[in-house]
Order: structure tokens, then sequence, then C-alpha cells
């Protein structure tokens, strides 16, 4: 009986423990994961490259905090990105004016060569924020895509064709429009919010997809994966996948920077993505 006792213990002191660090520790951490990408087959010498810096799903709100944002925009900044890309989620349950105007100053700190891109994430249209987005955004400098394509050219004359594709939860994401895009096989990225619509896409040679949403399933164990997913995530949850068309792995799903309904994270430091993109 008195080993017994030891053990419950034992399992109750693991148990705090781990509590105790998902909740104030993980949670607060911010990392950054470099990540290389190439357009050109190996066989061949690669021209240029741009540098990507990734965020997404910062669920500012109860559970992440407007201090803790300040912190992502000094680490993204201290990068220094050719580009900037936001996958979506920006406030976790819609926001005042004051906090608005707060978050606009903050992104507008933001600094890339190429431009700062980004779409809308559920919580940006089904979360109080659908008035307000595309005005916080805009007057961040940031350019919003709608299942709308642009396109950059690189200081060598190499041109980016970027599509954003709309909220798959709450919006109306235009599939055919992507994949008549993506027919074209020109050098592509590919923004979006939920990263299982991906598998709807139909030649992916060409492209690059990045994806949020997922958390990484905010608790992730070893050996075991995410303890629960969510709407639309459940395939890819987190890190590289390899999609319809493609050779090479060329989804990765950004497990995030801000939780939602609960106030912790295990094994998901939150982070910033680094993408190196060569041509």
């Amino acid at each position: 009986m008195r080993k017994f006792f030891k053990f419950l213990l034992l399992l109750l002191t693991v148990g705090v423990c781990v509590f105790v660090y998902a909740t104030f520790i993980e949670s607060k951490l911010l990392t950054v994961k470099s990540h290389e990408f190439s357009y050109t087959p190996q066989s061949k010498e690669k021209g240029t490259s741009i540098k990507i810096a990734h965020f997404t799903d910062t669920q500012i709100g109860e559970f992440f905090s407007m201090d803790q944002f300040k912190k992502v925009v000094k680490k993204i900044n201290k990068q220094e990105p050719d580009m900037i890309v936001f996958t979506g989620d920006l406030f976790d349950m819609g926001a005042t004016e004051v906090e608005i105007q707060e978050i606009i100053a903050l992104l507008k700190e933001m600094k890339a060569l190429y431009g700062k891109f980004s779409v809308y994430g559920n919580r940006d249209v089904g979360g109080g924020m659908e008035r307000n987005y595309e005005r916080l955004l805009t007057d961040a400098d940031f350019t919003l895509l709608k299942n709308e394509e642009t396109t950059i050219t690189l200081s060598n004359g190499e041109e980016l064709l970027i599509y954003g594709l709309d909220d798959a939860l709450l919006g109306s994401p235009d599939i055919a429009d992507i994949n008549k895009v993506l027919s074209r096989n020109e050098n592509t990225l590919v923004l979006l919010h939920e990263p299982d619509v991906a598998k709807q896409f139909e030649s992916t040679e060409h492209a690059i997809v990045l994806a949020g949403h997922s958390h990484g399933g905010q608790v992730y164990l070893p050996f075991i994966g995410p303890l629960a997913t969510t709407a639309l995530a459940e395939e890819y949850v987190k890190g590289w996948y390899t999609l319809s068309g493609s050779q090479n792995p060329n989804l990765y799903v950004n497990s995030g920077i801000g939780n939602t309904k609960l106030p912790f994270r295990l094994g998901n430091i939150p982070q910033v993505a680094l993408i190196n993109l060569s041509f």
C-alpha cells in the first residue's frame, strides 16, 4: 500500500510539473525554425533566394497578450526577412478599437523588402473581426489576399506569384481558381489558413504552400502525436508534407504562436518559420 501511494504521489508530482511547464513556460517561449525550399531541381544551379518569415495564429486575447506579440515583432525584424506572411487568426475573440490601433502600430513596425502578405483565418471571419480585419491589415501595410493573386519581381528579374486563399471554414475558398493558377506551372507561393484544404490542389510541382490553424494540436506527445485535432487540420497537423503533383515536401504547417480554448502548449513551442526560398 505504501508503494502504491508513493507511485500516486510521483504521478501527481509529474502531472503538476507538466502543467506548470505547459502553462507558464512553453507557451511563453518563442523560437525561429529555419527551412529550405527550392523551385530548382537539384541537378540545376540555383539562381537567387529570398527569406520569408511566416507567422500564424497569434490568437491575441485571453491566452496571448499584446506584450507577447511585441516580442514576435522584434523577433521577426531581427531576422531581416525579404518577405513576411501571416496565415490568419490574429485575435482570438475580436478586439476593441484601442486594441486594433495598437496592433496596427505593431504590425507596421514589421519591415520586409518585398512586402507583407496575409489571408483570412476562421477567427478573422467569425471571431468578431470580419468588419475590421481588412482595414487593420491595410493600415498596417499588409496586402490581404482573398482568392487573389499578385506577383513580385525579385532583384534579379525572377518573378514569384503569390496566391491567397479565402478561409475554408467560414469563408468561400475558390478551389477551381487556385487549381487554374497552379496549372500555369509558375513559381507560386500559396497562403491559406486550414491545411487540409490543400488536398484539393491538383498540381503543385511548382508551388510551396504555407498554412496554420492546427496549433500543432497544442499538445503534441512523442510517439503519440496531437492529443486533439481541429477541423480541416486533421491530416496535416505540423511540419512538412508532400502534395499531389510534387516530388518533394511542399506544404508547411506552422504550429503557430498563440493558444485557444486552453492556456497551455506542450511539444509545440510558439514559432516563427523562416523559409529560405531559392529559384
